[in-house]
């Protein structure tokens, strides 16, 4: 199996609201690296590493954990990163010791749990970023004292890049597939390399996400049904949680057996 044909898929939990046991301080050198899992396959194998940290954001996420993906070439040093939910600098930090050159910064869909580190991340790295328009401007509500109100999730940069279906990106000799997923946000998306899908929001390990956020659960449905309908089996790496197979959610994932009943 030569370098090329290796993913190497690095993940990082951005712990919200500081969960016990995941705080990095004192002489750590900006992250923390554990339970490096391997997951064999057919032709690409990536190894997972999860980073965990505090991460003191957004109060409106309290408690809330997002996956981060970085998706490195070994061979050309070139990555991506997917969903930069927060700690900027700690994912800096881990390509800077990997030795990697970001070539763009990817949002499976544009809630601010995936997307609070970007700018930041962004300055930092002066790498261009990816979303879909459909996500442009999108707003949540928050709880306020006597009701609710509507926030943008993040600072959008003037020079944001909308993907749509069928784009594809060069990371060194790896190509990162756009394909549109909307449901959970009416601008999601679900990236493919080799045989690992980025799922975002869409599908988790037995589960989807809410569609009450700015999306639509028919829509989800579908976009459920066109992922299990892709020919072979995937490894499904997700917003939230751990990694999954696309034919372990096929066999057992409720919604997506419903959506797989649909016409």
């Amino acid at each position: 199996e030569s370098a090329r044909e290796r993913i190497l898929c690095d993940k990082v939990i951005i712990a919200c609201g500081g969960l016990a046991g995941t705080k990095l301080g004192g002489s750590m050198s900006g992250y923390k690296l554990l339970n490096k899992l391997g997951h064999k396959s057919t032709r690409l194998r990536p190894s997972l590493v999860q980073i965990k940290a505090d991460w003191s954001g957004c109060a409106a996420l309290k408690g809330v954990r997002a996956n981060c993906y970085v998706l490195g070439d070994e061979k050309s040093g070139d990555c991506a990163v997917i969903d930069p939910g927060g700690n900027p600098e700690i994912i800096q930090g881990y390509l800077q010791e990997r030795g990697y050159t970001c070539r763009g910064i990817f949002l499976t869909h544009a809630h601010d749990d995936h997307s609070k580190g970007l700018v930041p991340l962004k300055e930092a790295l002066g790498c261009p970023c990816y979303m879909h328009e459909g996500d442009k401007g999108l707003e949540m509500r928050r709880r306020i004292k006597g009701g609710y109100e509507m926030y943008k999730c993040f600072p959008e940069p003037e020079d944001m890049n909308y993907c749509k279906e069928g784009d594809c990106f060069a990371i060194g000799e790896l190509t990162l597939e756009v394909l549109e997923t909307p449901g959970h946000t009416m601008g999601g998306l679900t990236f493919r390399c080799g045989n690992v899908l980025f799922t975002g929001d869409t599908l988790f390990r037995l589960s989807t996400g809410r569609a009450d956020l700015g999306g639509d659960f028919d829509v989800e449905l579908q976009s459920l049904k066109k992922l299990a309908l892709l020919p072979g089996d995937y490894e499904v790496l997700s917003g939230h949680g751990e990694p999954s197979t696309l034919q372990f959610e096929r066999d057992h994932n409720p919604w997506m057996k419903q959506a797989m009943e649909r016409e």
